[in-house]
């Protein structure tokens, strides 16, 4: 697996843990959903079989895919721009033509995302970037769980439902991370390993703690959990505010996420 697949698998494994439905399981691909945050909807694999593309897009055309899609629900829509080859190339086409019926029906991108990803040394020699006592530490209880959601959506502005995260605390393959600062937690960020792959999800600081270097530390601390991990490769997916912070930390970009939602009536 090349490693634009391995952080697409990371990406969309992810949104599976938080729980999804089936919306067109009789259409040919599958195309699935959140009920709950983070509501995203896409294509749990896309068509490699001719008549499988013909009822893609055939489905598309007439509408059946996007009805009943409610206002929150985010349609991600990824762009391969790099050189490299990669096993999802073929797939662009019939991407390029779902972006082009969001559209069409009055969808808009409500933002981009980079996906990036670091290969990771055998050891690490990361050091703090701040001199701050920051201790960071993996979720374990409901009531840590609750201060987890309390920074996140302080720094990301958007509310999210404890119910979708309450299964993952103990999950295996998930650590939930939490910064702290004079016993406050001020800083968070969400760990998913599959494979050798380390995603990165969910990194944010409160707004009263940005603009203090904390991003970095606690990027820098994540990463050498990453490799004490096992991981071999951390991949994310960059905001425009972000992506600087993690080419200054030696991440390479893959290929843009564009994120349609449906415009308001």
């Amino acid at each position: 697996m090349d490693i634009d697949e391995a952080n697409l698998n990371n990406l969309t494994g992810l949104w599976k843990k938080y729980g999804f439905d089936v919306l067109n399981d009789a259409m040919g691909p599958a195309m699935l959903i959140n009920p709950s945050w983070p509501h995203r909807c896409w294509y749990e694999s896309l068509p490699s079989i001719d008549d499988q593309k013909d009822n893609l897009l055939q489905a598309i055309n007439d509408g059946a895919l996007l009805t009943g899609i409610s206002q929150s629900t985010v349609i991600p829509i990824w762009s391969f721009v790099s050189t490299r080859p990669t096993n999802l190339l073929p797939f662009q086409a019939e991407l390029e033509f779902l972006e082009k019926e969001l559209i069409a029906q009055k969808w808009a991108c409500h933002f981009e995302q980079t996906a990036m990803y670091l290969e990771l040394p055998d050891e690490t020699t990361i050091a703090p970037s701040v001199n701050l006592e920051f201790p960071i530490r993996i979720v374990t209880s409901y009531e840590e769980l609750a201060l987890w959601i309390d920074v996140c959506e302080d720094a990301f502005d958007y509310d999210i439902e404890a119910l979708v995260l309450e299964p993952l605390i103990g999950d295996k393959d998930i650590r939930i991370m939490l910064g702290d600062i004079d016993d406050q937690a001020v800083a968070a960020a969400l760990l998913y390993k599959t494979d050798h792959t380390i995603g990165i999800h969910q990194v944010g600081v409160k707004k009263a703690f940005q603009g203090k270097g904390l991003a970095s530390r606690l990027m820098h601390e994540i990463l050498g959990i990453c490799i004490q991990w096992g991981g071999k490769n951390a991949v994310l997916q960059a905001s425009q505010a972000g992506i600087s912070l993690y080419h200054r930390l030696g991440f390479n970009s893959q290929f843009i996420i564009k994120n349609y939602r449906r415009r308001s009536p």
